[in-house]
């Protein structure tokens, strides 16, 4: 819960489908990448999500290293390319 200005405003929807939104989107990237590589161990598919989970924090955190509006406009840019992937992939 946020206070804005004597406002207390429950942030649980909104922040809720930002979650959704990356947890879907490492999906469908790693669903995308999935269809070139082929892999059989169901332990290394749950290892490469998290590869590519690990890599999204890894370049985040250097953006912030380097300037924290970099930070801001990578975050920005990788919500909207899963927003866009997630779109695509709806059935």
């Amino acid at each position: 819960m946020i206070n804005y200005f004597g406002l207390d405003i429950l942030l649980f929807p909104l922040t809720f489908i930002i979650f959704l939104n990356y947890i879907f989107g490492i999906y469908n990237i790693g669903k995308k990448i999935e269809s070139f590589v082929y892999i059989e161990n169901n332990e290394i598919k749950i290892l490469f999500y998290f590869c590519i989970l690990s890599i999204i924090i890894l370049l985040t955190s250097f953006f912030i290293i380097q300037n924290i509006l970099y930070a801001k406009y990578f975050t920005y840019l990788i919500f909207l390319f899963f927003f866009i992937i997630n779109l695509i992939n709806i059935r």
